[in-house]
């Protein structure tokens, strides 16, 4: 299906089956986008749609293309439905998204900001068919973000912001012996002092698994994540299975555009720590981390979070992501972060309108209230 615009022409793929035909185009677009991430790439979205077959016939994936016929934006979305009481909404958000990993427009710089303008155009004048929109995740440091809610005002649609988190990364623009001596004093002490403690335990190494990540080198990680705290609190792959093939499918995959690398922190053979980090053509994003809980004492993941941006660097990369929620330590490794939360539209209609009164003046403060917390979870909760 194709709708013009007066600057673009969009193009909607509705099925999964159909969107293999644009892998080399998918490929050219990233080729022009500065630091795109890997939840942007084809093999992450092939991966998704593997792990959710659920969704291969409810896909609308927006390609834009220019007057020249050149693609230059993608916004991937996908049908889903979310509840409010006995009533079903339809949601239409950004495909590929898990946890904290931010999924935005794929589009060059220089388009973003029309194509926004183009697509909320699109969105409310022609393909009218949503309660919510979802746009999970946004970047600020994207203009996605710091042009959405701008345009969103200008055409009087109701809106809420939600879920915000900050990112921290490290741009690289130091080798790293530089970036090393940069540290403060306390902490590169602090990390000579546990490698040597470490290394009186046996012989320490650092392996990078590469892909396709075989069965059993991936079911290591799995393990050693499920032995912990996120095992206990059911946070782990092990315990969603869903999450679980995602990171598979994903493991098995790979190109000059993505690859899953498996990072990990051995004394003799034994492994300690590790992590699951994409690659892309200029960063390396950290997205799975475990440990075993009998090394804490060593800080098993400090230390190979110190691998991790030396490889980074070692490897010519210009940026190296934690990708999660921002914890104090992280403060060691850098100070600078991106801001992300989510952005929700609502449409003109009573079960949209209660959704957004309910997380904009009930929410607030019945979450006070632990007994009536659960119940508006289960009300509005997608």
């Amino acid at each position: 299906m194709s709708e013009r615009h007066p600057f673009f022409r969009f193009e909607i793929v509705t099925t999964a089956k159909t969107l293999n035909q644009y892998l080399a185009r998918w490929n050219r677009l990233l080729d022009t986008i500065p630091q795109y991430l890997p939840s942007m790439t084809w093999e992450w979205h092939q991966a998704w749609l593997t792990a959710n077959p659920q969704f291969h016939n409810r896909l609308h994936f927006i390609f834009a293309y220019d007057q020249r016929n050149h693609l230059i934006g993608l916004i991937p979305f996908v049908e889903m439905t979310a509840h409010l009481a006995m009533v079903n909404l339809k949601v239409l958000t950004l495909a590929g998204i898990r946890d904290h990993i931010k999924t935005i427009f794929i589009a060059t710089p220089e388009h973003q900001l029309p194509l926004l303008d183009a697509l909320m155009h699109y969105l409310t004048k022609e393909f009218t068919q949503w309660d919510l929109i979802a746009f999970r995740r946004l970047g600020s440091n994207r203009a996605d973000d710091i042009f959405l809610e701008r345009i969103v005002r200008h055409m009087h649609l109701r809106y809420s912001t939600e879920s915000p988190l900050e990112i921290p990364y490290l741009p690289i623009q130091d080798n790293w012996e530089e970036y090393w001596k940069s540290r403060r004093k306390h902490f590169r002490h602090e990390y000579r002092r546990k490698m040597r403690k470490l290394q009186q335990q046996g012989h320490v190494s650092i392996t990078i698994e590469e892909p396709p990540l075989d069965d059993a080198v991936f079911q290591r990680f799995v393990m050693l994540e499920d032995s912990g705290w996120k095992g206990r609190n059911q946070s782990s792959l092990a315990r969603r299975p869903h999450l679980l093939t995602l990171y598979r499918e994903a493991a098995y995959r790979h190109s000059p555009y993505f690859r899953l690398l498996q990072f990990e922190l051995r004394v003799n053979d034994q492994v300690i720590a590790a992590s699951l980090c994409p690659q892309t053509r200029d960063g390396l994003y950290v997205y799975k981390i475990a440990y075993d809980e009998s090394w804490a004492r060593y800080s098993p993941g400090m230390l190979l979070r110190v691998a991790e941006i030396r490889y980074a660097m070692e490897q010519g990369l210009r940026v190296y992501s934690f990708s999660g929620k921002a914890q104090p330590w992280m403060r060691h490794f850098t100070e600078r972060k991106h801001y992300s939360r989510d952005f929700i539209i609502y449409q003109q209609s009573l079960a949209a309108t209660l959704r957004h009164l309910g997380y904009e003046i009930a929410r607030p403060y019945l979450k006070r209230l632990p007994y009536l917390s659960g119940l508006l979870q289960r009300l509005v909760e997608e």
